[in-house]
């Protein structure tokens, strides 16, 4: 039987980005999913390149997830 997981990604520890040409941005949450974690896009973007940015947690946050 084979284990399939998905592959750590490196994390480029940057404080600023500058990226042009983009189509928009929204900002979410990340959410757990199994063993992992998922932020929540629109249908219309799948098979579009995307980012994600980390940001510091802020110590007003809303989700309330352990």
């Amino acid at each position: 039987m084979y284990k399939l997981c998905m592959p750590r990604q490196k994390q480029n520890p940057q404080t600023t980005l500058t990226i042009t040409n983009i189509t928009g941005y929204y900002q979410g949450t990340v959410t757990p999913i199994g063993n992992g974690a998922k932020i929540g896009c629109p249908k219309e973007y799948i098979g579009h390149q995307a980012y994600i940015i980390i940001l510091p947690k802020q110590n007003n946050t809303t989700n309330t997830t352990p």
